[in-house]
């Protein structure tokens, strides 16, 4: 937590780290990763920052108005590569994360993240693609058990998912209507452990905790935007010690708006709204204690920044389209002729810039026809061939 007078450092440093932006790891804000691949040997920089506030009044007994600010902020880096046109490895490290205790108030840096993806699997020419993703939870924060948070005891932790997305135009990136979703499980590892460093707090868990996670998103391309409206949630299957500040179920709705700025830099902006929470089922004690008055384990809203960059990509990198430039009426004829011819032949290596790009997505649709055609007539070889069944007399 944050007083005002510290909303200035806070927010820079995590606007420092700004720059899909949904994380992969449950939070009740995002979708999470897609079951469609990127190209192989695609590199991906990844950066965002979450913020939430509050502002709260407080009365003394002496009738004096106290007034403060909750912070919630958490700033994050990361990369994305394709190994090949199906597996995809990541790693994400969470740089700045408010812990909300007197002294420090922060985790630097937070935990680390690694990921391994399998996607794109599906019918060649179809519109359906599956996949499966695993994520490793490292610990490497000094406090876990965050309010506002979503629930670490500070162990490795695994989340595995299964994932699906429908596409309106296969093979085009750029445009067409997206549906991804996720559904997983994911294991805390916790048995044993308790949360607190109090002397008096003798609780731990006796079964390692878990829930049931899923996401949803529709997305709309029409480049350069992308327009997205996400629905994601939990449901614990066996809860954490009732120690943990964050022991509720969640459902949260997440729309979206990412822009392309270039071929290699994307920038987002989420805003994610709670539309249920469990009620809260937390002990509080001295060794957890309640942080306000009236304060939800989960925000009620949080607000999402991001920017992904292309720092190795084997796609073309297509040309903005861009009006002439006025010719100057003064200028000799001769010379505003040629401006003329410079500017046509521009707008020509353009226009033939976005027809090699859309014949390259059709050739490479015509390749997985062809691949699914070639397994199936192999499938058919190596399979012998039936005895010819007896006539009934």
């Amino acid at each position: 937590m944050r007083i005002c007078a510290l909303f200035p450092a806070t927010i820079g440093l995590a606007l420092s780290t700004m720059v899909r932006s949904a994380t992969e790891w449950p939070s009740g804000s995002h979708v999470g990763p897609t079951a469609r691949s990127l190209p192989r040997g695609e590199l991906l920089a990844l950066a965002y920052s979450e913020v939430y506030f509050k502002h709260v009044e407080y009365t003394q007994a002496s009738g004096k108005v106290f007034r403060v600010t909750y912070w919630d902020i958490q700033g994050t880096v990361g990369l994305r590569y394709a190994v090949t046109d199906r597996l995809e490895l990541g790693l994400r490290q969470v740089m700045y994360q408010d812990n909300h205790k007197i002294s420090p108030g922060f985790n630097l840096p937070d935990d680390l993240f690694l990921s391994a993806t399998l996607a794109g699997f599906g019918p060649a020419s179809g519109h359906l693609r599956l996949g499966a993703h695993l994520t490793a939870r490292v610990p490497l924060a000094k406090y876990h058990n965050v309010v506002l948070e979503p629930y670490s005891a500070g162990r490795i932790e695994l989340c595995s998912r299964a994932l699906f997305s429908l596409e309106t135009a296969p093979g085009s990136p750029e445009r067409g209507l997206t549906v991804d979703g996720t559904l997983g499980i994911l294991n805390h590892n916790d048995m044993g452990k308790r949360l607190t460093t109090g002397r008096l707090d003798s609780i731990a868990a006796r079964v390692p905790s878990q829930q049931f996670v899923w996401a949803i998103a529709v997305k709309l391309r029409r480049a350069p935007f992308v327009f997205s409206l996400g629905a994601s949630g939990n449901r614990f299957l066996r809860q954490p010690p009732p120690m943990a500040y964050s022991r509720e179920n969640y459902l949260y709705l997440s729309p979206s708006v990412y822009y392309r700025l270039s071929w290699w830099l994307t920038i987002g902006s989420t805003f994610d709204l709670r539309l249920h929470e469990g009620p809260d089922q937390t002990a509080y004690s001295e060794a957890a204690p309640r942080v306000g008055r009236d304060f939800d384990n989960y925000p009620p809203w949080r607000l999402r920044v991001s920017a992904q960059l292309a720092l190795r990509t084997t796609r073309p990198r297509l040309l903005h389209r861009q009006q002439p430039a006025p010719v100057p009426e003064q200028a000799p004829a001769a010379e505003r002729e040629l401006v003329r011819q410079l500017a046509q032949q521009k707008l020509a290596a353009e226009e033939a810039e976005r027809q090699l790009e859309r014949i390259r997505e059709e050739r490479e649709r015509v390749a997985r026809i062809l691949a699914k055609l070639r397994e199936m007539i192999a499938a058919q070889k190596a399979t012998p061939p039936g005895q010819p069944q007896k006539e009934n007399p």
